[in-house]
């Protein structure tokens, strides 16, 4: 008996077109409405979105989701014209206002993570508490401090990001707008930032992991993290002009990011790093340097094959896929996670084989220093505090000489 096709529609939003598809919950095995983009605009697709919709139904019953990720649905903000300030507005209202108002302080990048927290999280519970800006208090700050934590289980990184957002907003209600005369925030006891211990691969577990990845779509993205603890945009940035292979260096001065902003995911390629310590040349490796190699006889070999059906768009990057299509974070991500899995290795973030790299130069004698210089930190107190504790060898050198600058401690008692 067939298997009955994955039901689905098209749903706009934006003026985008996006496919619902009712997939079964993992663990309650009840079906759910999946979002995923199809990249169209409404205007003059609409046959062309129900044809990726009729092609994403068949895939999906086959158990492949479309390439496009999962976007979530988010209301617009509502316009200046919408909202009149005044110091008695719902503070709800208010922060929507100084998150339009303050966009253009930020990058992109930033602003699609501001907005996701307000939006999400910070309007709607202040919405339902009709607070307003003026009766807003330390205490309904540090609740819904409590109420997120309870009902979340949110990280301390996360609640952090939440309190600068708050407290940023209310300083500027002081200053720039007059519409208070004290930022509540000011007294909130600052939410505690987690101490993560990052995950890691030693150097026989980085060996199996590459065995897993080769011949995988994301097996370039994972060497180059392994080996120079790149971070995953970093990765996915790198152009062939960062590669010179004369004088055997490849340099980090791009980064590729994949955003939402208010519901619409775009991709953003940035001509500069993540900071000014971030933008760094380094020695190639012989090793990955052969592998560079065979990925650029490889793309010019696919892009001759395809020919016309090949991706032009694409080509300075060095992370493609067989069709030249530039690979998205997110597919990173998930492919990374599923494969290890797969595969029954220990489960490690994509991320951390930045701090399995970190770990293995630690290990055979690199200093500190060198480490950040090598992963591109701004200040050595970073490198220090995330890696300090692996700095056995250093801390083994100071017990040795504390040992012979001491000697009674070892001698038997008479």
């Amino acid at each position: 008996m067939a298997k009955k096709m994955i039901s689905g529609h098209l749903c706009t939003q934006h003026d985008m077109f996006y496919m619902v598809l009712y997939l079964p919950d993992p663990k309650t095995g009840k079906k759910k409405p999946n979002w995923f983009a199809t990249g169209l605009k409404v205007k003059g697709n609409r046959t062309k979105a129900n044809k990726m919709l009729l092609a994403a139904r068949r895939n999906a019953t086959k158990g492949i989701l479309p390439e496009k990720h999962t976007v979530k649905t988010q209301a617009p903000l509502p316009s200046l014209k919408q909202l009149k300030i005044s110091a008695d507005m719902l503070y709800s209202d208010y922060i929507l206002l100084w998150l339009q108002a303050s966009r253009s302080n930020w990058e992109e990048v930033t602003y699609s993570a501001y907005y996701r927290q307000i939006v999400s999280v910070i309007a709607p519970y202040f919405e339902e508490q009709g607070t307003k800006l003026n009766e807003l208090t330390t205490v309904d700050i540090q609740n819904f401090y409590s109420y997120v934590s309870r009902r979340s289980s949110v990280s301390g990184n996360t609640l952090l990001h939440y309190h600068a957002n708050i407290r940023k907003s209310l300083v500027d209600a002081v200053r720039i707008y007059k519409l208070i005369k004290y930022n509540p925030a000011a007294d909130v006891e600052r939410p505690k930032k987690d101490n993560f211990v990052s995950g890691y691969y030693n150097a026989e577990q980085l060996t199996e992991m590459f065995e897993v990845f080769r011949g995988s779509t994301i097996e370039l993205p994972v060497i180059l993290a392994a080996y120079y603890g790149f971070r995953r945009s970093e990765v996915l940035g790198l152009q062939w002009n960062s590669i010179d292979f004369k004088k055997h260096t490849i340099t980090v001065s791009h980064t590729l990011s994949r955003i939402t902003i208010e519901g619409k995911r775009e991709t953003i390629v940035k001509a500069r790093t993540k900071n000014k310590a971030s933008f760094r040349s380094l020695p190639l490796i012989p090793q990955v340097e052969e592998i560079l190699l065979e990925a650029k006889k490889k793309q010019k070999h696919n892009q001759k094959i395809c020919g016309k059906n090949y991706n032009m768009e694409f080509l300075d990057f060095i992370c493609v896929n067989d069709m030249g299509r530039i690979i998205y974070p997110d597919t990173v991500t998930r492919t990374f996670t599923e494969q290890l899995e797969k595969a029954g290795m220990e489960r490690i973030r994509f991320h951390d084989l930045r701090h399995s790299c970190a770990s293995l130069l630690l290990a055979n004698g690199v200093s500190l220093k060198e480490i950040q210089l090598w992963l591109g930190h701004s200040d050595f107190s970073t490198t220090a505090n995330i890696y300090a504790h692996l700095d056995m060898s250093g801390k083994q050198a100071t017990a040795d000489k504390m040992a012979e600058c001491l000697p009674f401690a070892s001698a038997k008692a008479k």
